[in-house]
C-alpha cells in the first residue's frame, strides 16, 4: 500500500474524531484495551500509530510508546503532539516501512497495537505475522480492523446492491474515504490469527449504533455521550450483535503465551 494512502487516510481521521462516530471508535477501543494494561506493561509498540492519538493517551498514563508509521506526514504530527503535551521522552516516533524497521525485532514488546491498519494492506497476513513476532510471548496484541457484516449492513442501507455482492464474494469494499479495504468477520479473522500463531482472548464489535452519527462531539451533552457509549459497549460485547460492528476489535496473545 502506497504511503500516500496513509497520508490521505490519516489526514481524514483528524476531523473524523471530532464526530460522534469517530469518538465512539476511539473511546471503545481504549475502554476495551484498558483492562489489559497493568504495571507489567513496560514496552509498547504502535504499528501504524498515525498522528499519535493512542500513543499520547498511553503516555499520559505513564507508559512509554514507540510508534512506527510509514507516513512522514503522520509521523510529524505525532512528534509535534508529543512535544506539545511534554511527552516526547515517553513517545518515540520512527518513520518508515514497519516490516523493514522491525525486521530484527523478536519478542520485545509487552503490548503491540495495530488499529485501523490491516484493512489497508496488500498483505494483511504478513502484517499479522509481524505483530506476532515482535510481541513478548506473554504479551498482548490489540488489533482493530474493518468488520464485514457491519459493512454489508451499511451497503444495504445505501441500496448499493452491487457493492454488497462484491463484498460478499471478495471480502472487500470501498470505504467512506474512497479506499478499497479488506473487511473480515470473526471466523475469517480467527483463522488468520491461528495462521499467525496468535489467538484472541477477547473480541468486540465497535460502532454498531452510531455509524451514521456525524454530529460534532462538542455539541452533545456529556450525559448523552455517556449513554451513547454505554449502548455501544452493550451491543459491542453481546455475541448476538458484536459482529455488526463497523470495526472489530481483537485482543490477542501469542500461542504458548500466558492465557
Amino acid at each position: 500500500m502506497a504511503v500516500e494512502t496513509f497520508d490521505r487516510v490519516g489526514d481524514s481521521f483528524v476531523s473524523y474524531y471530532n464526530e460522534v462516530r469517530g469518538y465512539v471508535r476511539e473511546q471503545m477501543a481504549r475502554d476495551n484495551l484498558a483492562p489489559f494494561l497493568n504495571e507489567m506493561t513496560i514496552s509498547i509498540l504502535d504499528v501504524g500509530g498515525g498522528d499519535g492519538r493512542d500513543a499520547i493517551w498511553l503516555a499520559q498514563r505513564g507508559y512509554g510508546v514507540r510508534i512506527v508509521d510509514p507516513s512522514e506526514n503522520m509521523a510529524s504530527k505525532a512528534r509535534r503532539a508529543a512535544k506539545e503535551q511534554n511527552l516526547s521522552e515517553l513517545v518515540q516516533v520512527d518513520c518508515g516501512d514497519p516490516a523493514e524497521i522491525l525486521k530484527d525485532v523478536t519478542n520485545e514488546y509487552d503490548l503491540v497495537m495495530s488499529h485501523g491498519v490491516m484493512m489497508y494492506l496488500d498483505d494483511p497476513q504478513a502484517h499479522l505475522g509481524l505483530l506476532a513476532r515482535v510481541v513478548k510471548r506473554e504479551g498482548v496484541v490489540s488489533i482493530l480492523t474493518k468488520g464485514r457484516n457491519g459493512s454489508l449492513v451499511r451497503l444495504l442501507n445505501k441500496q448499493d446492491y452491487q457493492a454488497a455482492i462484491i463484498l460478499r464474494q471478495t471480502g472487500r469494499l470501498t470505504n467512506n474515504l474512497g479506499e478499497n479495504v479488506l473487511a473480515v468477520n470473526f471466523d475469517d479473522m480467527e483463522a488468520r490469527l491461528v495462521e499467525a500463531d496468535l489467538h484472541s482472548v477477547a473480541r468486540f464489535g465497535v460502532r454498531i449504533a452510531t455509524d451514521n452519527d456525524r454530529r460534532l462531539v462538542h455539541d452533545i451533552p456529556d450525559k448523552e455521550l455517556k449513554t451513547i457509549l454505554d449502548c455501544e459497549h452493550l451491543l459491542g460485547s453481546d455475541p448476538t450483535t458484536m459482529g455488526l460492528g463497523q470495526m472489530l476489535h481483537f485482543i490477542c496473545k501469542p500461542n504458548g503465551g500466558i492465557k
